[in-house]
């Protein structure tokens, strides 16, 4: 008998998704690489630049990760540079110092404003006018595209998730140059 045609994959998926599973039926699944312990905050400077650029690092961590070196090697092809995505001594000459990479934010009244409880259910959430953020430290990160975790270790002690009002941070500069 003849082999049954092959049938194009149903619409809005993707090639491969009806392949087989080949991960082992048991046994723990393998680890992934541990996340750096330590925040680099040369690092941070470098993906601060890179964003400033338009060159996205993605969420601002200070460790290095694949969006970080795409975004890197990107940014060498663009100055017609050996595209590595690993930074050398020609671009850690281009990152800017401390001073230019990071600033103070001060907590305010208006960084409270609007925060609200997630609601618990899919239900709830399609049904609310909208999904504010829950705490100021959630809402500063993504304001500065830092990491909850990076912003907290730029800032230990901050009285996190919510440090008062009047409190001082260190950010990083990430809005783009004019």
């Amino acid at each position: 008998s003849a082999p049954a045609p092959v049938q194009p994959p149903p619409p809005n998926r993707p090639p491969g998704w009806d392949a087989p599973d080949t991960r082992t039926p048991s046994g723990p699944t393998p680890a992934l690489p541990a996340v750096p312990v330590v925040m680099s905050e040369d690092y941070l400077r470098l993906q601060a630049m890179l964003d400033r650029q338009n060159f996205s690092p993605g969420c601002l961590d200070g460790r290095t990760g694949t969006q970080s070196r795409l975004a890197l090697r990107a940014w060498q092809k663009a100055k017609g540079w050996p595209a590595t995505g690993e930074p050398d001594e020609r671009v850690w000459a281009r990152v800017p110092s401390v001073a230019d990479s990071f600033m103070a934010h001060t907590v305010s009244a208006a960084d409270y404003e609007g925060l609200a409880p997630l609601p618990k259910s899919w239900r709830g959430k399609a049904q609310a006018v909208a999904l504010a953020h829950v705490t100021v430290e959630e809402r500063l990160a993504e304001q500065y595209h830092l990491t909850r975790r990076a912003l907290k270790e730029l800032n230990p002690g901050a009285g996190w998730p919510n440090p008062a009002v009047g409190t001082v941070l260190r950010v990083p500069k990430v809005r783009p140059y004019p």
